[in-house]
């Protein structure tokens, strides 16, 4: 059975982690960033594709982090106190943004257990994070954990995009996606710290990430967005 070990091989076959070259999808340009980078130690720089982007999502993401108590994956030492972390920011545009968790100690294998954190705010996604409101925590069963790491190796986080576009208007402008929820997966292994953003507009062109969103969301026994619950129906009838 696959586990967390796999996920870190499949992680551990992309690129050294190094300052990316500009990404052409870049939503911001490195000479006009977006104010000032603020919550910078929540991810290591090679997250984002530029320094722009790493400004204007490093903030957006960060903000809502910490209002809602969560720690740093970019911490010295925490490569080394897990196997594996994982973790799912579900940030809708009007509606208290939460967290989804899930931490593999040391060592783990498939016939050992993981632990699972859920949180909320009472802010919104796309605007201020409010203060915190803690769900529950509680441990996860070998079974349910290494279902969900063999879920995330068929994600291909390796080779996944940083970002998509829901598409392409004319002369190549980005389409970019307005109100509506984001969902930003960040994974932490021995040798890869990811974060990688899908917008739910995105679902059509690029449904590779739902699946791992249905199953951290379903997990930690919340309910399941209607945008994904409505890709995951559709999809067992084809």
């Amino acid at each position: 059975m696959l586990h967390a070990f796999a996920l870190a091989a499949v992680l551990a076959a992309a690129p050294p982690a190094q300052p990316p070259a500009r990404d052409p999808g870049c939503l911001f340009t490195d000479d006009d960033p977006p104010g000032t980078l603020k919550y910078g130690f929540y991810f290591e720089p090679s997250v984002f594709a530029c320094d722009g982007d790493r400004t204007f999502y490093g903030n957006w993401y960060g903000r809502h982090l910490q209002a809602m108590g969560e720690p740093s994956f970019a911490t010295a030492g925490t490569k080394r106190d897990y196997a594996l972390r994982v973790r799912l920011i579900v940030l809708p545009s009007f509606t208290p943004a939460y967290v989804v968790r899930v931490d593999y100690p040391a060592g783990w294998t498939a016939q050992r257990e993981a632990t699972l954190t859920a949180v909320t705010e009472t802010g919104a996604g796309g605007y201020g994070p409010g203060q915190k409101v803690p769900l529950w925590s509680f441990t996860m069963n070998p079974r349910a954990a290494a279902r969900l790491s063999t879920e995330l190796v068929r994600a291909n986080l390796a080779t996944a995009p940083r970002r998509v576009h829901g598409g392409k208007a004319k002369d190549g402008e980005i389409v970019m996606c307005a109100d509506g929820t984001s969902y930003v997966l960040e994974i932490l292994s021995a040798d890869m710290h990811r974060v990688i953003a899908r917008h739910q507009c995105d679902f059509e062109g690029d449904p590779s990430l739902v699946p791992a969103f249905y199953q951290l969301i379903r997990d930690a026994r919340l309910t399941i967005p209607a945008e994904i619950a409505n890709f995951m129906s559709q999809s067992r009838k084809d």
